[in-house]
């Protein structure tokens, strides 16, 4: 009877003990490897909830201004007072 014959399973083969040791040891590397990424993640803020209101408002080109970025939801907010500020400059 060679490696992978087995009587007890009712003759399905059996992998032999290098792979099971082989698969193990995989599974241990994924397993680390993930949880290193998660703690990345965690330190780097990715998924993070807490995130600056300035990271996720849009932006606009400010009317009138030679390219300059602005907020755009200042601007949408009162765009009569935006023009009328802008002029007393």
């Amino acid at each position: 009877m060679n490696r992978s014959e087995s009587t007890n399973n009712g003759g399905q083969d059996e992998a032999p003990t290098e792979t099971k040791s082989t698969l193990g040891v995989v599974t241990g590397v994924a397993l680390a490897a993930a949880a290193a990424i998660g703690i990345a993640g965690a330190v780097l803020g990715f998924g993070s909830s807490s995130s600056s209101s300035s990271e996720t408002r849009k932006t606009m080109k400010a009317p009138g201004k030679n390219g300059e970025i602005m907020f755009r939801d200042d601007f949408e907010k009162d765009p009569q007072a935006y023009f009328s500020n802008s002029r007393k400059k």
